[in-house]
């Protein structure tokens, strides 16, 4: 298998795209051809191919392309450039229009079409006479595969002998199978898909509707889709089926096959199983068809009614002969049959010896059709248009025949009951084959409609062309269009491929070659910067990726040929044109080492500093009067500004202090909030006059002017309305009688409405003479001592509102006469809510509240009585007395002595112990447990030994003394005499840490290093050899760089620099070849 793949031209679309080429020899060649065809292959037919190389005609073929095509084969031909044609007669065929590039023509005869050297994908085909592409230039991405196989359209696939892909988008997989529709699929032997949207899987399947799938041997997709569904009552029928949205057949006509395990539905579109229509038909058993009471009977006929010449018409709807009776207004029954009956409103015997029964019953059928035969056996009781037939409806208006007994002979009828005792016995059969215990051989026809996959391929085995040798999971192509070859190989995206084990294409169009291998989205990389200049790159707009390996497991692509070096090939370099650029760069390492120690010195350039008084200047052998700082981004700061002279007479720079002084200055002479931005203006200040905020202080100043004069009036006139009012009389709306003092609002925001009424604390509201409100945000009608009523109060509703007494009295606070229940209430929060944790009895009162007739408590959070303390009282002191458990034993006085365990879920054990962090453990007598989750034997100063302890073993196992000497002897040896375990751990440590340090430090260095030599601009467009030098600081290590880059011609530049700081130096050579 070719696993390289190229870029090429796409004449009609005008893109590069991706694309892929397969190509594998067989048969015993001549030297020279082997050679040809291994350097073809490993090379990859078409891709990564070099300019450089010459044509291949071997055995007798014709390379008709240039320098990049390859015949091979008694009559081969290439018609174009980069084009294959390998086997006898094998050819690739120009174009009316272009020319073939790209195509592969692999077998004998075989013939590849189209102009595809910068095509999405080149033409293939592989196997005797198969043909890839058309004559007219319209196909490409069209692949054959197999003895005859054509693929005739744009991206078609035909795969297996004779077939044939020749609608826009097809796929074909089977041998002698033909999909003609566009964007249709066949799978399997003599298939046909010849409709758009179309889908034929199994041996002679035939999709021919639109949008139809023919699934299965034999299956076809003929049905008039435009017929209406069929009704069984006068509902709507939802999904009506059209011949615009397809069909999905799973046999033929005669032919036709049961879909089993069919889920039962639900939707109005859905599929029904037997079990739902078993339901319905329960329904319908219960409807009772019987008449069971007649009101007018004809009784008590003494004779024969007989010789009856015409028809009785004239029975009363209900009425009729005992044991026969009618009631219909349709037209009257027939029977035109010989010896036919027909009974009931319409009903028709038209066949001989036959019976219509019920009302627009008919017997047209045709007795001569054979019978319905589930198996092999043989029929009883053929029917036949001599013996006749027994119809009880017509068709579209057939009728169940209800209370049949359950037969018994060979011809009699049977009920559902035994229908159903069969069907269980039927569903007991396993249908499926599960163990063959020889071999399957000798098959003389084509094994079709295989409806899972293939698993047990022998390793090794395969089909022709295609061998595996793997016990893993199968492949999965699950993506429109995709292919999978290779064990658990995936290809998930439309069009992707995945080749090999493990292989997964996860992205539309992308190729994962190899073991392993995995693809992500295509990146566009349209350019890069080097040293300052940007520099575009051609086929900026990949469709997908073409991976050879993943993250962690990347391969090298070997025997990759010399690819074209131009501002415009997108084809791949070898080494070889590396190394040739990386030789030429080398040249110039000593001529960049001069330059940078002169420019270090300063002893060169425009900007040089003496070398006695260190004084820099700045192209002082030059004219001009302006320094222009600006670069590529923008204007650049000026740093490092020592202050100017500020005078009438400097010309001194001044730096941003400076400015930052000044701006700040007018900013607090301006006031208002105003302050200095970071940029150094100032900002508007923001005046707030007559409650409207003003920026600047003109329209502060000219809006105080006209309130001024205005309120000059205001207060002239409403001074003349006050002295005018008089005790009884008001403002409209608004009246006072009162020689009381006048209403004081002290409190802020604060109202005071009425004589001396004082409204004291902030938005207080004082309403009514001599009211004071001394709250803040509350409203008084009086004060102290002199109270009001609030009358005609409207009953609250929402939280906020006032409640009247009405309300208290339904809620049971107050009684009816006005005076307080004492009820028991929740405690408050802080905030004045309900704490519906805590209740307080006897209002706080000291010595608390008796609860009288507690019952006694059953559940956890039930109160309990005396009685129930007693008893549990009772219990731990025959506890105490009787020395507890006899398995645990402890000395001390229970009173003075006893174990305290204040932490959540801690335990103390033993005298006056005390665990008081939470899980914590306290054993022992005066043993403390004060952190949280440990274990304490004892106290600070009073430690105890924990002695028989065994070995530990896992993880979190104390350890004995035995443990810890075995282990430090074994983790540092024998040690110095004199040393500690710990000092010689120390210094084994540090010895580490300096190591470390030194290590830092030469990588810092490195990193200064690798740094500066980035920093040096590359050579520009038509100079041939640029020297600069560069500098680099990472982590307080400084470095210095001098690089040198020569272009050596138009299209092959080089680069090469040295580095160098405190801790050694650093050398890079580079070499690009652009096209």
């Amino acid at each position: 298998m070719n696993k390289s793949y190229k870029t090429v031209w796409n004449e009609t679309t005008g893109t590069y795209v991706a694309a892929p080429e397969v190509a594998k020899a067989r048969g015993k060649k001549s030297k020279s051809t082997k050679a040809s065809l291994a350097v073809l292959l490993a090379a990859g037919v078409g891709g990564f191919a070099s300019m450089q190389a010459n044509a291949g005609a071997l055995d007798g073929g014709t390379a008709n392309g240039g320098s990049t095509s390859e015949a091979v084969g008694a009559g081969a031909t290439t018609g174009g450039g980069w084009d294959v044609a390998l086997g006898s007669n094998a050819t690739t065929v120009s174009t009316p229009r272009s020319n073939s590039y790209g195509a592969i023509a692999i077998g004998g005869g075989a013939m590849a079409w189209g102009a595809n050297s910068i095509s999405p994908g080149a033409n293939v085909a592989i196997g005797y006479q198969s043909v890839a592409g058309r004559s007219d230039d319209s196909t490409s991405q069209a692949t054959a595969v197999g003895t005859w196989a054509q693929a005739t359209n744009w991206a078609t696939t035909a795969i297996g002998d004779a077939a044939l892909a020749s609608g826009n988008y097809t796929t074909v997989l089977g041998s002698q199978s033909t999909a003609s529709g566009d964007q249709s699929t066949v799978v399997g032997a003599f298939t046909q898909a010849s409709a758009t949207n179309s889908t034929a899987i199994g041996e002679g399947a035939n999709a021919s509707t639109t949008g139809s799938v023919a699934l299965g041997y034999g299956s076809t997709t003929t049905a008039n889709l435009s017929a209406a569904g069929y009704n069984p009552g006068t509902g709507t029928l939802s999904g009506t089926a059209s011949t615009a949205n397809g069909e999905v057949s799973v046999g033929s006509a005669g032919a036709e096959r049961r879909v089993t395990n069919v889920a039962a539905g639900s939707a109005a579109t859905d599929a029904v199983n037997v079990s739902q229509l078993q339901s319905e038909d329960a329904k319908v058993n219960t409807i009772n068809n019987n008449v069971n009471t007649l009101s007018n009977n004809v009784t008590n006929i003494a004779g024969n009614v007989t010789n009856i010449s015409n028809t009785v018409n004239n029975i009363t709807n209900g009425g009729g002969i005992k044991y026969f009776h009618a009631n219909s207004t349709l037209a009257d029954s027939s029977a035109t049959g010989t010896d036919a009956v027909a009974i009931g409103g319409n009903a028709q015997a038209t066949a001989a010896n036959s019976v219509a029964l019920g009302s627009n019953s008919t017997t047209t059928a045709n007795l001569s059709a054979a019978g319905y035969n589930p198996g092999t056996g043989t029929l009883s009781g053929i029917a036949s248009a001599a013996n006749g037939e027994v119809s009880v409806g017509a068709a579209g208006k057939e009728r169940r025949i209800t209370n049949v007994a359950a037969g018994s002979a060979a011809t009699d009828a049977v009920n559902v009951s035994q229908l159903q005792s069969e069907d269980a016995k039927v569903n007991t059969i396993n249908n499926n084959v599960n163990t063959l215990s020889n071999n399957v051989t000798n098959i003389a026809g084509n094994v079709t409609n295989i409806s899972n996959t293939v698993n047990n391929i022998t390793n090794g085995g395969g089909v022709k062309y295609f061998h595996a040798n793997s016990t893993l999971a199968d492949s999965s192509a699950t993506g429109t269009n995709s292919l999978a070859a290779g064990p658990a190989a995936v290809a998930s995206a439309a069009d992707a491929i995945a080749l090999g084990n493990g292989a997964k294409a996860t992205n539309a169009g992308a190729v994962a070659l190899g073991a392993g291998s995995t693809t992500t989205t295509a990146v566009a990389t349209s350019g890069t910067t080097i040293g300052g200049i940007t520099y575009t790159f051609a086929g900026i707009a990949p469709s997908s990726t073409v991976s050879v390996g993943t993250v962690g497991s990347e391969r090298t692509i070997t025997n990759v040929a010399a690819g074209r070096l131009s501002a415009t090939s997108t084809d791949a370099v070898n080494g070889s044109e590396l190394f040739a650029t990386n030789q030429q760069v080398t040249r110039n390492t000593t001529d960049i080492t001069n330059l940078t120690n002169n420019m270090n010195i300063g002893s060169v350039g425009l900007v040089q500093q003496d070398a006695t008084t260190r004084n820099i200047t700045v192209a002082k052998a030059t004219d001009g009067t302006l320094v222009d700082f600006t670069g590529t981004a923008g204007a650049r700061q000026l740093t490092g500004v020592a202050a100017g002279a500020v005078n009438a007479t400097s010309a001194d720079a001044v730096n941003g202090s400076q400015l930052y002084g000044v701006s700040q200055s007018v900013a607090d002479a301006i006031g208002g909030g105003s302050t200095v931005n970071t940029d150094g203006s100032i900002s508007a200040p923001s005046y707030v006059v007559n409650g409207t905020t003003v920026h600047n202080a003109g329209d502060a100043i000219s809006n105080l002017d006209n309130r001024v004069t205005q309120n000059t009036t205001d207060i002239s006139t409403i001074n003349s309305t006050l002295n005018n009012i008089t005790t009884g009389s008001g403002v409209m709306y608004v009246h006072v009688n009162s020689t009381l003092a006048d209403s004081l609002a002290k409190g802020a925001e604060s109202v005071a409405i009425g004589g001396n009424a004082q409204s004291q604390a902030a938005n207080s509201v004082a309403l009514g003479s001599n009211s004071v409100a001394d709250r803040a945000n509350t409203v008084s009608v009086g004060a102290a001592g002199a109270e009001r009523q609030i009358t005609n109060v409207a009953a609250g509703t929402a939280d906020t509102d006032a409640v009247n007494v009405a309300q208290l009295k339904a809620s049971g606070v107050i009684n009816t006469d006005g005076t307080t229940n004492a009820a028991v209430t929740y405690d408050h929060n802080a905030d004045g809510s309900a704490n519906y944790n805590s209740v307080t009895m006897g209002n706080g009162v000291a010595g608390g509240t008796k609860l009288h007739n507690v019952a006694a408590g059953s559940a956890a959070d039930d109160a309990v009585n005396v009685s129930q303390m007693n008893a549990a009282i009772s219990n731990v002191t025959n506890i105490i007395n009787s020395g507890g458990n006899p398995l645990f034993a402890a000395d001390g006085n229970h009173d003075t002595d006893a174990a305290m365990a204040s932490g959540t879920h801690a335990t103390a054990m033993g005298a006056n112990a005390k665990a008081s962090a939470a899980n914590s453990v306290a054993l022992g007598a005066n043993s403390v447990a004060d952190r949280a989750n440990t274990v304490s034997v004892g106290s600070a100063g009073s430690e105890r030994q924990i002695t028989n302890v065994a070995a530990g073993t896992t993880a979190t196992d104390a350890v004995n003394v035995g443990q810890l000497n075995e282990a430090i002897g074994a983790s540092v040896g024998n040690l110095p005499a004199g040393t500690s375990a710990k000092d010689y751990t120390d210094q084994q440590i540090n010895a580490v840490q300096n190591g470390v340090n030194q290590v830092a430090k030469n990588a810092y260095a490195g990193i200064a290093a690798a740094t500066a030599l980035t920093m040096i601009p590359d050579v520009d467009q038509g100079k041939t050899i640029a020297v600069g030098v560069g500098g680099g600081s990472y982590k307080g290590s400084q470095a210095v760089a001098l690089g040198i880059s020569a272009r050596i011609t138009q299209n092959l530049k080089m680069k090469a620099g040295a580095g160098t700081s405190s801790q050694g130096t650093t050398v890079g050579v580079g070499a690009s070849y652009q096209w």
